[in-house]
């Protein structure tokens, strides 16, 4: 029997420490951005554990430095 994947839920996880010191923001400011759709939700990994797919965090990151040479 053959299995397929998606390759996206084989995709690397970030927890929230490493996504403030890529991005310099706070847990507080992280979780705002968040709520307010400005930033990528992420994936519950357990009740009390959460990370973000590695990809949307990179996708979001090359949309600010496209905002940024806009301005």
């Amino acid at each position: 029997m053959k299995t397929t994947t998606n390759a996206a839920a084989l995709a690397p996880l970030v927890n929230a420490k490493t996504v403030c010191q890529l991005t310099g923001f706070s847990r507080r400011h992280l979780y705002t951005l968040v709520q307010a759709g400005a930033f990528p939700k992420p994936v519950k990994l357990s009740a009390r554990r959460i990370a973000w797919r590695e990809a949307d965090l990179v996708r979001w990151m090359e949309s600010r430095q496209q905002v940024a040479w806009a301005a």
